[in-house]
């Protein structure tokens, strides 16, 4: 069948006119999409389009993320395609930067992830409860991955700066440097207190596809003795007097 070229033009001009609109849709409708009931999103206003915008003042759950910019980066032509965004967020007590991956409109993996955030921000209420963390997390991560796969979880590192427990009971823990390395499609977690304090962390993780194994190892001064012996119904007390506190389980997606 041939096609007489006035037509070939006028659907030439037509594909065009229906790229530009695309391209220049605005922010709204992404974050229409984002702020569905079930994400527990909210913003204040948006600038730009779906493919470079801002939001501003933006909230999750009850976390007060400021002001999020986005920018397509990418399509990659793997089966079910994945479209890469570089997200960049800044609020009064964090600032973040990342390029995200998406696959069906659910994020797969992060990758390149700088900045700092509050140590608050880890919930730990489901694992200790009434015990929270305080300190600045300076996050440098190479790759995160989402959904747990072959390809590994995680690999970079993060200084738990100030770091601090507070609530339960409160003690300062000085600096904690977490080292994460992908080793043989096993994630292996490091951690150890980098400075001379009354209760001193360290200990390792591995993570599997579908496992976790850990290992927490509590050093205090005689000072802080009580504490090793508060919690050792959670571990076993060791001939030089530390806590060793062993975690399995299984990884939830």
């Amino acid at each position: 069948m041939k096609f007489p070229l006035k037509s070939v033009v006028v659907f030439g001009i037509i594909l065009l006119l229906a790229g530009v609109i695309a391209w220049q849709a605005p922010a709204a409708l992404l974050l229409k999409l984002a702020t569905q009931p079930h994400h527990d999103i909210q913003y204040a206003r948006t600038t730009g389009t779906v493919w470079n915008g801002v939001a501003y003042d933006v909230k999750w759950h009850d976390l007060l993320l400021g002001d999020i910019q986005w920018k397509f980066v990418e399509l990659d032509q793997v089966s079910p395609p994945i479209t890469t965004w570089q997200l960049t967020g800044q609020g009064l007590d964090y600032q973040l930067s990342m390029s995200a991956g998406f696959e069906r409109g659910s994020l797969r993996r992060l990758r390149f992830i700088h900045g700092e955030l509050p140590a608050g921000w880890v919930d730990l209420s489901k694992v200790v409860p009434l015990l929270f963390l305080d300190g600045r997390l300076l996050v440098n991560f190479d790759y995160l991955e989402l959904k747990w796969g072959p390809r590994g979880l995680a690999a970079g590192s993060v200084h738990w700066k100030d770091a601090a427990f507070t609530g339960l009971f409160e003690e300062k823990l000085g600096d904690i440097v977490i080292n994460i390395e992908w080793v043989n499609g096993t994630t292996r977690v490091y951690f150890q207190s980098t400075q001379v304090r009354n209760i001193m962390l360290e200990g390792e993780a591995t993570l599997t596809a579908n496992r976790y194994h850990a290992l927490l190892i509590l050093h205090t001064t005689e000072k802080k003795r009580y504490v090793i012996e508060q919690l050792a119904h959670l571990g076993t007390i060791q001939a030089d007097g530390s806590l060793h506190i062993a975690l399995a389980g299984i990884m939830r997606r």
